[in-house]
C-alpha cells in the first residue's frame, strides 16, 4: 500500500471511514429495531439518527442528545467494538500517511547521474568513469556504490546464460583504487566521478572503441545511503548500455573556481553531464598495457598531492 498513488490513498481513507460508520450505524439502527425506541437509547429512532449516532461515537463528537443507556448489554459491547475498531483505522491510516511521507523514494530522485558513462585514461590507466551528484544540501550518509555487468556468455559446455552478471570494482581514487577503505564508499559533497580501473582483473580488459560500438551489455549502477533526515535507507540506481559508454571522452569540471581560493564551493549542475573528446588510442586495454605497462600503486614517485 506504500507504493499506491496518493489520490488512492486518499479514496481508501475516506472509504475507511464511511463505510465503518455505516457499518456501526446499522448496527445501532438493529439494536433498536429488536429493542425498542427508547429502550437502548435517547434521540435514536431511525437508521439517519443511528447513522448520526455512530459518527458521533467513533469520532467522539458527542453533542450531547443522542446516548445509550445501562439497559441494554449489546449497546455497550458494540459502543465498546466500534471504538476499538475506530482506533485501529485511525492508528493504520496514520501509519500509512506517515511511512508514505517518510519513505526515501523521492530522496532517491534526487541523486542524479550521468546521461553517459566514457573511458579514457587516468595517469595511464584505462577508466570506466560516470559522474554522481546529490542535489540537496542534507547528506546521504553512508552511502556506497556499486556496479554490475549483465552480458551474454555462453559456457564451454554449450549453456547459454543471457544474463550473466560480473562485478566490477568502483572506487575515486584511481592511485590507490585498491585499498579496502577505497573501494566504493562515497561522500557526495559534490558531484563525483567515479570509476572501475579496466585492469586484468575487470570484464572489459579485452574492449576497444569497434567492439564497444557492437558488444551488448548492460552496466547497472546502484547507490546504497541513508538518508539523514529520516534515518531510512535509499537506493538510486541507473544503467549504462554499450552505446551509451563514450571512447575518449573525459567529464568538464562544475566548479569554475577553486574552493580552496574562494572558501566556498558551488557545482554549476547544468555542466553536470558535458564532456570533452581526449586523446585515446584504439587500443584495449590488455594491447595498451603490453605497451604501457602500469605503474605500480605503491610507487612512491606518484605525488601524494597535486601542487
Amino acid at each position: 500500500m506504500i507504493d499506491m498513488k496518493w489520490h488512492w490513498v486518499i479514496l481508501l481513507f475516506c472509504v475507511s471511514y464511511i463505510l465503518s460508520w455505516v457499518l456501526f450505524g446499522t448496527i445501532w439502527w438493529l439494536i433498536v429495531l429488536s429493542r425498542g425506541k427508547s429502550v437502548c437509547f435517547t434521540d435514536v429512532d431511525d437508521w439517519t439518527t443511528a447513522f448520526l449516532f455512530s459518527i458521533e461515537t467513533q469520532q467522539t463528537i458527542g453533542y450531547g442528545s443522542r446516548t445509550i443507556t445501562s439497559k441494554c448489554a449489546e449497546a455497550i459491547i458494540t459502543l465498546q467494538v466500534q471504538s476499538i475498531v475506530g482506533d485501529i483505522i485511525d492508528a493504520f491510516m496514520l501509519g500509512l500517511t506517515f511511512a508514505k511521507l517518510s519513505r526515501p523514494r523521492e530522496r532517491a530522485r534526487t541523486v542524479k547521474f550521468s546521461r553517459y558513462a566514457s573511458i579514457c585514461l587516468r595517469d595511464g590507466k584505462m577508466c570506466l568513469m560516470f559522474r554522481v551528484g546529490d542535489v540537496r544540501k542534507s547528506q546521504i550518509v553512508e552511502a556506497h556504490i556499486r556496479a554490475q555487468l549483465f552480458r551474454y556468455l555462453e559456457t564451454s559446455e554449450g549453456t547459454s546464460m543471457p544474463f550473466y552478471q560480473q562485478d566490477l570494482r568502483l572506487c575515486y581514487d584511481w592511485r590507490n583504487c585498491d585499498r579496502d577503505d577505497n573501494r566504493n564508499h562515497i561522500f557526495l559533497l559534490m558531484p563525483l566521478v567515479v570509476m572501475h580501473i579496466i585492469d586484468e582483473r575487470s570484464p572489459l580488459y579485452h574492449i576497444t572503441a569497434d567492439k564497444l560500438r557492437h558488444t551488448k551489455f548492460e552496466i547497472v549502477i546502484v547507490l546504497d545511503g541513508i538518508v539523514e533526515a529520516t534515518g531510512m535507507n535509499t537506493q538510486p540506481k541507473t544503467s549504462y548500455l554499450s552505446q551509451e559508454i563514450l571512447w575518449g571522452h573525459d567529464f568538464l569540471q562544475v566548479a569554475d573556481q577553486s574552493p580552496f581560493d574562494v572558501q566556498y564551493y558551488a557545482s554549476d549542475y547544468s555542466k553536470f553531464d558535458d564532456m570533452k573528446k581526449v586523446a585515446m588510442p584504439d587500443l584495449s586495454p590488455f594491447e595498451y598495457y603490453q605497451q604501457h605497462p602500469l605503474r605500480d600503486e605503491n610507487d612512491t614517485s606518484l605525488p601524494n598531492l597535486y601542487i
